[in-house]
């Protein structure tokens, strides 16, 4: 199965956007959905995305259950994350269901812990962890501003 994603102009009503690789994605918990687009990252090591998100979709990371939960999972709960700017960024870590173009899998989030600017900030940033570890994927240019994304 392929699954296209277009370059988009992100963000869209900016004067002067970038045109960025992006696929439409829905975070799933049991009865809750956040659908948006998100940033292909194949530079990226890890997927991204913030704690109020999280949050929406009924995660609670100050619970020690949660903590304990991801801990007993092999991942380290609550870290700092570098790459984004000078300074660390706090993260937490916790899986989460995904569904891509009718596929569903549980990939493993690091939750951004400051505030998301929409201006500026990515809602989900799909890291090689995801892209990767759960679909066999070629990445190439087939027309001026789209890509796809093979899935076997």
């Amino acid at each position: 199965m392929a699954i296209p994603f277009d370059y988009i102009p992100y963000p869209p009503y900016h004067p002067d956007p970038r045109f960025r690789p992006m696929v439409k994605v829905s975070f799933i918990k049991d009865n809750r959905k956040f659908p948006t687009d998100a940033l292909v990252d194949s530079g990226s090591d890890i997927t991204l995305s913030f704690v109020e998100i999280g949050e929406s979709l009924g995660i609670n990371f100050k619970s020690p259950n949660t903590k304990k939960n991801v801990e007993l999972m092999g991942f380290e709960f609550e870290s700092e994350f570098f790459g984004l700017g000078k300074d660390p960024i706090k993260v937490y870590t916790c899986p989460i269901s995904i569904l891509m173009h009718d596929r569903k899998e549980i990939i493993v989030v690091r939750w951004i812990c400051h505030k998301m600017d929409s201006n500026t900030d990515f809602p989900v940033v799909l890291g090689q962890d995801s892209l990767f570890m759960c679909f066999v994927a070629q990445l190439f240019r087939f027309l001026p501003l789209q890509s796809l994304f093979l899935v076997r």
